[in-house]
């Protein structure tokens, strides 16, 4: 298997070469050398999955998944289907909060950003919680409890001006 993807790591980005995929990872070739434990996103077009490195040599890692994969759709494999049915709500929030971080990565590399706006991009960091808080929620008690949480987080921020 050889498909070639994006890896953002802390708002670099790499092109990398996906050696093998499961729905829970993947073995992938990189010319970044993130440590085991790096957060990172891995795109190909509208497809995203979040995870972490889980292994990592000096041209490949191992990463995790944060949520499952449709591994024939990530290879090509499901493209006709892929346009007639729906797409998962977990890739949209994967999406949605890949755009947002990177919003977010982009108005604080200003400094003068940062001095004018902190409640707005503070607003900005928890909705970006939120919907992780949301892509993660699988049912169990303890991210129930980070999502209560979240929610009351924001509605906190909503009062803020």
């Amino acid at each position: 298997m050889f498909i070639t993807c994006t890896l953002t790591l802390k708002g670099e980005q790499a092109q990398v070469r996906v050696r093998n995929m499961s729905p829970d990872g993947a073995l992938v070739e990189t010319p970044l050398a993130p440590p085991a434990g790096s957060l990172v996103r891995l795109v190909r077009g509208t497809l995203v999955v979040e995870g972490k490195v889980a292994w990592a040599t000096e041209r490949h890692v191992g990463l995790r998944f944060s949520s499952p994969v449709t591994v024939p759709l990530w290879m090509g494999r499901l493209q006709e289907q892929a346009a007639l049915a729906p797409r998962p709500l977990g890739n949209d929030l994967s999406m949605t909060i890949a755009l947002l971080e990177t919003l977010g990565d982009e108005l604080t590399a200003s400094p003068a950003t940062v001095a004018e706006h902190p409640v707005a991009l503070q607003k900005l960091d928890i909705a970006v919680q939120l919907l992780r808080a949301l892509q993660l929620q699988e049912g169990t008690e303890g991210r129930l409890g980070q999502l209560e949480t979240l929610r009351a987080a924001s509605a906190e921020a909503m009062r803020w001006r």
